[in-house]
This record gives C-alpha cells, structure tokens and sequence, in this order.
C-alpha cells in the first residue's frame, strides 16, 4: 500500500493500538474513533459540507487533519475540516495541500497554484459589464424550482429531426 493511501485512510479512520514489550505482544488497546462523536459533530456544525473551493459536497464527507498527526498534528478543531471523499483523495494521493489563514483555508494545487475557500470578487468596474450590454443577470440561472414537466421534455426531444429521418439534413443531402 502506497503511504499516502495509509494516510488518507488514517485521517478518519478507527484506530487500535498494539503494546508490545521486548518485541512481544502485551496488549491491545479498544478500538476507538480517531475523530470522536462530538468532535466530528462540531466539525460536521461548522463545515457542513465539503471545503474544497467550488465543491460543497454534503454527502460522503471525511474528516481531514489539516496537519496530519503523523507529522505532528492533533485532533484540535482548527486542524479538521471536512471534505468530500473525491478531494480527500485528491489531497492526499494527488499531493495537494490545505493550510488554515485564520477564519479561511487555503489549498494549494500541485503546481504551486492557490485557492481559496472564500475566494475574493474578481476585480474590474461595473462600468465595463454594462458597456458590454451585460448585467448581473445574465450569468444567472433561468430555472425558478419549477418541477419537470416530462411530458414537454420528451415531446421536445421527440420532435427533433432524426438523423435519417426524411426531414434532417443528412437525409436531404442523400436525395439530392
């Protein structure tokens, strides 16, 4: 097993220790939560879902050590956050990195690059969106939480030419 999946799996897993003396085993430890109940309640309180920038993700969160405890880090709140299994994988097999910036976490992408959880407005006047003939709504979805009327849905995709259908395209360059 390749040690960065051991430490993803050690991030929030269940742990058991062995005692040993002079080489012999002497013991074993009860199996115990890595994050415990409530410390994972008060994670799973702050977050709420996955803290990648641009994910969000609520369902199949991990518990993430900002530090790993492996290099020092403990089970303190500042040092989890929760994240999706996808980008729990990715920072630890895909050699990403998350640090805390006070209130704010930063991730910084192999390649050097940075993101931020709580990324800034991007720069530039309102005055060049409007000489554009843009506003504020034109990036914004048209959806209003209607329900989906399947029957247009299908009606409209049903009523587009077929590719060899006698009406499409392709089948009029044929005939021709």
């Amino acid at each position: 097993m390749a040690a960065a999946t051991a430490a993803r799996m050690m991030c929030d897993a269940d742990v058991q220790v062995l005692f040993t003396k002079d080489g012999e085993a002497v013991g074993m430890s009860t199996k115990s939560s890595v994050v415990t109940g409530r410390l994972r309640r008060l994670v799973l309180a702050r977050d709420r879902c996955c803290q990648f920038p641009g994910c969000g993700r609520r369902a199949g969160v991990d518990v993430h050590h900002l530090r790993h405890r492996g290099k020092k880090g403990n089970n303190a709140l500042e040092n989890l956050t929760l994240l999706c299994r996808f980008h729990h994988h990715r920072m630890h097999e895909g050699n990403w990195t998350v640090e805390r910036c006070g209130e704010h976490l930063v991730f910084t992408a192999p390649d050097g690059r940075s993101f931020s959880d709580n990324p800034r407005p991007s720069s530039g006047h309102a005055g060049q969106v409007w000489s554009k003939g843009r506003t504020a709504d034109d990036g914004r979805s048209q959806w209003c939480g209607d329900s989906l009327d399947l029957d247009h849905a299908l009606a409209a995709l049903g009523s587009a030419p077929r590719e060899n259908s006698p009406g499409s395209a392709r089948a009029h360059r044929r005939s021709a």
